[in-house]
């Protein structure tokens, strides 16, 4: 809350950048899925979230961005649109349009890593989008987590493909497919304690907090690896509630006068992090 107005990347006279959109998203996704839990539905913090983020999105720089510069920002504009669903985000970008940008086929360009069509056939599912890709359980197969878990690598690359597919196949932990249940989810379950030894090691924060929320989203069940995630995370929260990056991953800190300079730096740093210790906080399986 005390950094929110980060988020807005206006006044500007050109369309926001990636960077800037990718943070919106993530917002976006924030106040979406806590606003579906039933102790966050009427959450005051949530609507502040939500008000930011619809101010910004009737700006026409920013919500025809897909339309007018890059179609490969769909699923991105897609998380804002379903998050703002019930505050008249279609009186802004009619549902046609969407469907019309995804039927031209340029947001389909990065759905060749099966995971990213996962990705892109969760939002179009949530915004009510006819899409043509292949049925979930279809596109997991095609995943790392859908083949041999015998030898996964430990690097972040992988970290990141295995939680991105596990976010949407359990819907931020609200649904339960069956083709993640038996031997499939305890080797999942493996290779998540895997990668977070892995993501602690090396002080990795932001995949230290999506390989908890996964670790949530697929069972109930504690485990060591996850108080040691949360001592971890705790250790590098600082009074103002931001997770920070170890100091060798913040090498211009130290060259940065007081005041703006460090905290525009630190946010554009850290913000992703601390909203997916939110995130791994209080989503997952319901009452987990």
């Amino acid at each position: 809350m005390a950094t929110l107005a980060r988020f807005d990347p206006f006044p500007r006279d050109t369309p926001p950048d990636e960077r800037s959109q990718t943070a919106l998203a993530e917002l976006a996704t924030l106040a979406h899925q806590l606003g579906r839990r039933a102790a966050f539905a009427r959450d005051a913090r949530v609507a502040r979230c939500l008000d930011l983020l619809e101010r910004v999105y009737r700006e026409p720089l920013l919500h025809e961005f897909p339309f007018r510069h890059e179609p490969r920002a769909l699923v991105g504009h897609l998380a804002l649109w379903v998050a703002l669903r019930g505050r008249g985000s279609e009186a802004i970008v009619p549902r046609a349009r969407l469907q019309g940008l995804l039927d031209a086929g340029g947001a389909l360009a990065d759905a060749r890593e099966p995971y990213r069509a996962l990705e892109l056939r969760y939002f179009a599912e949530a915004a009510g989008l006819r899409h043509g890709l292949p049925a979930e359980a279809d596109l997991f197969a095609r995943t790392l987590l859908g083949g041999d878990l015998s030898d996964v690598a430990t690097d972040a690359r992988t970290a990141y493909a295995v939680t991105h597919t596990l976010f949407y196949a359990t819907d931020y932990g609200l649904a339960r497919p069956g083709y993640l249940t038996g031997h499939r989810r305890a080797d999942v379950l493996r290779v998540l304690r895997l990668l977070l030894q892995a993501a602690l090691g090396a002080e990795h924060w932001d995949l230290t907090g999506e390989l908890v929320l996964c670790h949530r989203c697929l069972t109930r069940d504690e485990h060591p690896l996850l108080a040691q995630a949360w001592g971890a995370l705790d250790t590098a929260q600082d009074p103002h509630g931001m997770i920070c990056h170890p100091p060798r991953f913040l090498e211009a800190l130290a060259g940065l006068p007081r005041g703006e300079p460090r905290d525009a730096y630190l946010f554009l740093r850290c913000h992703h992090m601390t909203l997916v210790a939110v995130m791994a906080g209080f989503l997952g399986l319901p009452e987990a």
